[in-house]
């Protein structure tokens, strides 16, 4: 069976493996190589080969030193007293995933909380890696030092937190439950962070590199300073959204930005019975749509830099001192609802709703 092209004859079978051949190295070249799976239990050994329940390691440590992108571990329930320090890095699309197992669905375990506890210091760091997802665990600090649940620093990009409850982290205002700095596309989703000394999560940096921020559908409660605070200077790229979160009893404000350039986005929140603000804003450019703020100890919303503020839809309720501290800035306001003895120190949108 063939074909003539010309003078050059093309036999038809060799065309067909050569096509075939082409499809198997296109689809190698974007599938993980060799993604193996791992466990992690409190029954295993750091001997074992790590790739089924029943030859588990027994230590997450052993697994941050072992996988490579694509690669992914289940860690069964109990108490793991160790620092988890992540040097490898996952690549575009080949994360390398840790995945607790509460219920032991993969581990074969009885069912139970998945507990980092690192007794002393932070619980997991990632400075030196990119592209890993952190997925269910329950990470407890002892109260000492300046510590942190998670912690990214140094261009340390790429990374997911989901699910996660973390609490009890430091002794000194500057411990949290989570911070990142210079860094890239962070996630972070359906989390409880709570009672930690500092924040319940906080952004540090400069220039173009904390962009792509997102921290949507977590619980953050009764931690000792600001429950979001993202702290960056200098160039333009910053994006930084907040949304769908519930941020309550804190310290300091509730949802707080210091930039010098950069965006934010602040919508679908319910913030309330904070200690400071309850959204305080020094962006170049912020949105501020659709969130419901209501007792906290200063004003409701207050603005610091010279930027626009767009902010429509809210719901403010008997904050402390007012609805607004204006103190820099362009506000852009209207179908807010407010209150009829809330002070209102902006003029008033005509769309607003003033209602108790």
């Amino acid at each position: 069976d063939s074909t003539k092209t010309g003078s050059i004859w093309r036999p038809t079978a060799m065309r067909r493996t050569s096509a075939a051949a082409l499809v198997v190295m296109a689809f190698l070249a974007v599938s993980p190589a060799f993604a193996t799976t791992y466990f992690v239990r409190k029954s295993g050994n750091n001997a074992n080969a790590g790739t089924s329940p029943a030859a588990a390691w027994l230590t997450i440590q052993k697994a941050a030193n072992t996988m490579v992108a694509g690669d992914t571990v289940y860690v069964g329930p109990g108490t793991y007293v160790e620092s988890v320090n992540v040097t490898i890095s996952g690549s575009a699309g080949n994360p390398i995933s840790y995945i607790a197992d509460p219920a032991g669905a993969f581990t074969s375990d009885v069912a139970g909380p998945v507990v980092i506890d690192p007794s002393s210091g932070n619980a997991v760091n990632l400075n030196a890696a990119d592209w890993t997802i952190i997925d269910g665990f329950t990470i407890v600090g002892q109260g000492t030092g300046n510590t942190y649940g998670i912690r990214g620093m140094n261009g340390s990009n790429n990374h997911t937190i989901r699910n996660c409850d973390i609490s009890g982290f430091g002794s000194s205002n500057d411990s949290d439950a989570i911070r990142f700095g210079q860094s890239l596309n962070i996630l972070v989703e359906n989390c409880a962070l709570h009672h930690n000394t500092g924040h319940g999560y906080k952004q540090v940096g400069s220039g173009n590199l904390n962009a792509n921020v997102v921290f949507r559908n977590n619980s953050v409660f009764a931690n000792g300073r600001q429950g979001f605070e993202a702290v960056y200077t200098g160039g333009g790229g910053n994006v930084v959204v907040v949304e769908k979160n519930f941020i309550h009893h804190q310290g300091d404000d509730g949802i707080e930005f210091t930039s010098t350039n950069g965006s934010a986005i602040v919508r679908n929140n319910v913030v309330y019975r904070n200690g400071a603000y309850g959204i305080e804003s020094s962006n170049t450019s912020a949105t501020i749509v659709n969130n419901t703020v209501v007792r906290n100890s200063a004003t409701g919303l207050q603005t610091e830099s010279a930027g626009t503020y767009r902010v429509y839809g809210n719901i403010f309720y008997l904050n402390a001192a007012g609805v607004v501290d204006q103190n820099a800035g362009t506000i852009l306001w209207d179908y807010n609802c407010y209150g009829t003895t809330d002070s209102l120190s902006i003029a008033a949108g005509p769309n607003d709703v003033v209602a108790d």
